[in-house]
């Protein structure tokens, strides 16, 4: 019976959301616990229909002592009903001497055979198999082509030689194992089927395939560093980012990549070595708060930096996260009960914005040459996303010397094609007045959500506006020269000489809102604040 009490702690724990099927059951333990992962496992593909067979067969009123022992009950009868031997014994195929609640399940075998009997014919299956959970989530198995050791058209020539196809929508990856999938989003970035082998074939071996999931390809591509680009990758461990960003700038360029982690930053150096970046890159061990180009002038031309900080982790798929997900939708969630619920989750996340909103903020007033910042976190909380991003930006000092202030950049800069954006109602709850500012600062940002292929919004390649990711969220900052602004303001506005009362700097925390706001904000601001004036002037004549 051990094994049975074993896997209902474990169905626990994960009920309790403290762990993943295979961390309780197989990580760090050696030899028999397989056995143990494969009960938990087939346990909850059946969870639903065993919880159905119980309920109508009144088990827990009949044997009052199962009541206390629910989860041990549920892997009892999952093995008596569904295990193999499960037809040909009196016990079914629970492997279990005599115990009290065993002998009590085994006791009323034939109605809950009787019970199944009955799911089965009122779902039409025909066999118990067909009443295991499905997967309802689709996360596509992606690979980026890495551009330093191989050309694209190279790789794919590789990969067609392998047994691969190029088909045209995510749909077609999902159906067929040899499918691939040239992403229309992510340059370089190809799609392949869950299972397929890809660590095993010798592109990737040789450095010339990386696999890292479409969302996370985002923020290099939208930080779009030109060839001979400085960037500093902050929080750069394990280092797909920053050799995806080395891949961009090409020959001339440089990233520096900061990891505060020992260990951490030895997994980088490895990485990058194996991606080829060679003089590309440069690791430094140190924590990135503490950088400055004043200190270290060789960080003084850096013009681009990507910021992905630790995070909660909640946007990260799990292939049999389907198994324990309660199907509640919580991306709507007031940021002030992030979905954890409990106050201890609500203040991990606070701490964890606070830290986040630092590093960028960092970011931000350090670097005088910096123009272009992609913040990332593969977490689907407000909190950590929108909230950080706004708070950052309405919490600047005024502007001085020649760069204006960071403010979020307009859709068109930030992979307009991808159909999921940021959230305009958490950019308002963070401090944003003007909706139609948090509606475009929104639409400034990127979301991705684990794909799912039931009841989703169809959209491009016919998947559903996730397109097969993890749950991430993208947001590029942008600031530009004083000088320039200010030419292009003129060459809109030298009619109006009462427009130069409008660019002098408030400390009031509204005036901070119109100051974080793009050029083209503060233009139609003034047009309509013009338009107000002559109102009024009006109304006092009439």
């Amino acid at each position: 019976m051990e094994l049975y009490f074993r896997a209902a702690e474990v169905i626990d724990k994960l009920d309790r959301r403290q762990g993943s099927i295979k961390a309780l059951t197989l990580r760090g333990v050696k030899g028999g616990d397989v056995r143990l992962y494969a009960l938990v496992l087939e346990t909850l593909k059946y969870r639903e229909t065993i919880d159905a067979v119980m309920s109508a067969s009144r088990l827990f009123e009949a044997e009052r002592k199962l009541g206390k022992h629910r989860l041990v009950t549920l892997v009892l009868v999952h093995d008596l009903l569904f295990a193999r031997g499960a037809g040909r014994k009196s016990c079914g195929g629970i492997r279990a001497g005599v115990h009290p609640l065993r002998d009590a399940v085994v006791r009323h075998r034939a109605r809950l055979t009787a019970e199944l009997t009955k799911v089965l014919v009122r779902s039409g299956a025909r066999d118990v198999k067909e009443l295991a959970k499905k997967e309802d989530a689709f996360v596509a198995r992606w690979g980026r082509v890495n551009t330093i050791i191989v050309t694209f058209d190279d790789a794919i020539a590789t990969l067609e030689s392998s047994g691969y196809h190029i088909v045209e929508t995510l749909k077609e990856v999902r159906d067929d194992p040899h499918a691939m999938l040239i992403d229309p989003h992510i340059p370089n970035l190809l799609a392949f089927h869950p299972t397929a082998k890809l660590t095993e074939h010798r592109l990737y071996l040789d450095g010339g395939l990386i696999l890292q999931n479409k969302a996370s390809c985002m923020p290099a591509a939208v930080l779009s560093p030109g060839g001979g680009a400085q960037v500093v990758d902050g929080c750069a461990a394990p280092g797909n980012k920053t050799s995806h960003a080395a891949a961009l700038v090409g020959a001339g360029g440089k990233v520096v990549a900061f990891e505060r982690d020992g260990r951490r930053a030895e997994i980088l150096r490895s990485m990058l070595a194996r991606a080829g970046t060679g003089s590309l890159t440069q690791v430094i061990h140190a924590d990135f708060t503490t950088s400055s180009p004043l200190t270290d002038p060789h960080l003084a031309p850096t013009t681009h930096i990507l910021l992905d900080p630790s995070c909660s982790g909640s946007g990260i798929v799990n292939r049999l996260d389907y198994l324990t997900s309660s199907g509640e939708d919580d991306s709507g969630s007031d940021l002030a009960k992030e979905d954890g619920g409990e106050a201890g989750e609500q203040d991990r996340l606070a701490a964890l914005a606070t830290f986040q909103r630092g590093i960028l903020q960092h970011a931000m007033k350090v670097y005088p040459n910096a123009y272009r910042i992609a913040y990332s976190t593969c977490s689907v909380h407000a909190i950590e996303d929108e909230a950080v991003v706004v708070k950052a930006v309405l919490s600047q000092e005024p502007a001085t010397g020649e760069w204006g202030r960071w403010h979020v950049a307009e859709r068109k800069d930030a992979l307009p094609g991808w159909p999921l954006r940021g959230r305009a109602d958490a950019c308002m709850a963070s401090g944003v007045e003007d909706p139609e500012l948090a509606r475009r600062m929104a639409e400034g940002m990127i979301r991705c959500v684990p794909g799912s292929l039931d009841n989703s919004e169809e959209g491009e390649n016919g998947i559903g506006k996730d397109q097969g990711t993890i749950g991430f969220f993208v947001a590029l900052l942008v600031r530009e020269k004083v000088s320039s602004k200010r030419s292009h303001d003129h060459d809109e506005d030298d009619d109006n000489d009462d427009d130069t009362n409008d660019e002098r700097v408030h400390h009031d925390d509204k005036q901070r809102e119109t100051t974080s706001m793009s050029a083209a904000d503060r233009r139609r601001l003034k047009k309509n604040k013009r338009k107000k004036a002559r109102s009024d002037k009006s109304s006092l004549n009439a």
